[in-house]
């Protein structure tokens, strides 16, 4: 790279003042080229800092060039993938991971100590005004793509803990809270046609963590969160501007909305100041409360929302701890909208989790939310859903002894359906394994119910089967810890069919897998020693032939 980096910068330097397709399409691999050698060391003896600064340059020049009205012509759903933005994209990349991992002092290993507090004073300041005028174009109406966006802000939000870039961020901050971060953090026309066409796909969004990690909207949050608990009177001027969009009549519900999801992400640093805790018993009954009757969906799902970040709180007065937890098991029973009813539940466990009190104003109606979550499982196959149905087994096993069985088949079916789709993403992976934890929760819970395990054996051996037999090793280690749980005790015939499948896969492909095979196998030696001794050597002499 000693020769073909100052060959890279002179190809860039001479491709940056063609904006036609073909020399930006160049310029973006340059950059990428770029970003590949720094992401994760920035090679100080390979890149002087004349080097750094040149390339610096090119990214500032690339992030703030206007675009020709070719890559503003189409669909704004195509405009992303034009060759202009994408190489704004791969520009800001670069800028953020150097401010980031090299340019933040303080935040940085110790053999970029210099290097960062070199950074900080030479560039931090140039390029702030660069992406300050990104957004002042944003606010003004021009249309800016979503990573570009998302990566502008993740700059600003490490630019908030700098005292040098933040004298240069403070004036314009209460601005960006208003006019980019809210309206960010609002529910959009889009957001709205997507809950109507597909609710599923709006659920799989809102809850896809790898969305997260390219999402404008956690981006803004992360942002206004970063300046709300680093810089004062940052919060006190975000909260006189919420109270003014919650107290007037005329707000539409999508600023509402917007206003909540801005308190809901300030929950944490709210909890911690006395004078801000004292008033949320009144936040909770003015306007959060409220909107569970709301006509919109997607108000009555902000709602749950926002008592999902603020189930911490110490509810004083017992009333409302008592409304909060009836709204929310009424929006997950009866709520017509999908996404409501998901966000209901994520509520109700974050509830349990904090509340020792919410359990017995959930109790009377647990079986029916256990088989109402096993019925949005179904429909979602959405992972957090999953983590909330672990939580109602671990708190109310005894109550849930009636329908263990149900609840395992319903479990079942839906492990079962995932592994049958064609999709194999990591989403699909996650759901499974989450499926897989639940069940084995329930056994571990029902461990003391010697019939109700008899019970459960049949479903749970049927999930183990498709996984062996299928061999879908990325489920060994779970379906391993299912064997273990049902042979923990004692050990059914058929549980002795599942060793003989055991042994199959170990011969044919599970050697990798042998320290989880361990414990399911020191149960079937020590739990029944006669069989596995005099009774198992024959099996062994008979496999090995097949």
């Amino acid at each position: 790279m000693n020769l073909l980096l100052p060959q890279l910068y002179q190809l860039e330097v001479r491709l940056l003042p063609d904006t036609s397709e073909q020399s930006v399409l160049l310029q973006k691999e340059g950059l990428k080229v770029y970003f590949a050698l720094t992401q994760y060391i920035l090679p100080l003896d390979l890149i002087s800092k004349d080097a750094f600064a040149q390339w610096m340059e090119v990214c500032r020049q690339v992030v703030e060039r206007p675009v020709p009205p070719a890559a503003l012509q189409p669909d704004e759903d195509e405009r992303p993938d034009l060759p202009w933005w994408k190489c704004k994209k791969w520009a800001l990349h670069i800028l953020y991971r150097m401010f980031e991992r090299y340019g933040s002092p303080g935040h940085v290993t110790k053999e970029y100590n210099e290097f960062a507090e070199w950074y900080l004073q030479t560039f931090s300041a140039g390029i702030l005004e660069v992406l300050l005028r990104v957004l002042d174009g944003y606010r003004g109406g021009n249309w800016v793509p979503p990573r570009v966006l998302q990566q502008t802000l993740n700059y600003l939000n490490q630019a908030v803990s700098h005292g040098h870039t933040w004298k240069i961020l403070k004036p314009h901050m209460p601005a960006i809270i208003q006019d980019v971060l809210f309206p960010l953090m609002s529910y959009s026309a889009e957001d709205h046609e997507l809950w109507t066409v597909d609710a599923h796909e709006y659920i799989r969004v809102k809850f896809d963590v790898f969305e997260d990690f390219v999402s404008p909207v956690t981006a803004a949050q992360t942002l206004l969160h970063s300046s709300c608990k680093k810089r004062k009177e940052m919060l006190q001027k975000t909260m006189v501007m919420l109270t003014t969009i919650l107290t007037n009549t005329a707000t539409e519900p999508a600023q509402k909305d917007g206003a909540l999801h801005m308190v809901g992400s300030l929950a944490d640093i709210f909890l911690r100041k006395k004078m801000y805790r004292d008033q949320l018993d009144q936040l909770f009954i003015k306007y959060v409360f409220p909107e569970f009757n709301s006509d919109r969906g997607h108000m009555r799902a902000r709602a749950c929302w926002v008592l999902h970040y603020f189930a911490e709180f110490n509810f004083k007065q017992e009333n409302i701890l008592m409304e909060a937890i009836n709204l929310t098991v009424r929006a997950l029973l009866f709520d017509k909208d999908l996404p409501v009813k998901v966000e209901a539940a994520i509520a109700l466990q974050s509830l349990l989790n904090y509340q020792e009190r919410a359990q017995k104003y959930i109790e009377p109606q647990v079986k029916q939310i256990a088989l109402e979550l096993l019925s949005i499982i179904r429909e979602t196959e959405n992972e957090d859903v999953t983590g909330v149905m672990q939580k109602l087994v671990c708190v109310y096993t005894q109550q849930l002894i009636p329908i263990a069985v149900e609840i395992c088949q319903h479990l079942a079916t839906t492990f079962n359906q995932v592994l049958d789709t064609d999709e194999g993403s990591d989403e699909k992976a996650i759901t499974a394994m989450g499926l897989l934890n639940t069940i084995e929760t329930l056994l571990t819970v029902m461990d003391e119910q010697p019939e109700v395990m008899r019970l459960l054996e049949p479903t749970v051996l049927q999930v183990i089967a498709n996984v062996l037999q299928n061999e879908v090793q990325e489920f060994y280690e779970e379906v391993l810890a299912l064997i273990y749980d049902l042979t923990s005790k004692q050990i059914s015939p058929d549980m002795w069919k599942v060793f003989e499948l055991l042994y199959r896969v170990f011969m044919k492909n599970g050697i990798d897998h042998f320290t989880d095979m361990m414990p399911a196998l020191h149960n079937y030696i020590t739990i029944d020693t006669n069989a596995f001794t005099f009774g198992r050597a024959k099996t062994f002499s008979h496999l090995q032939h097949v």
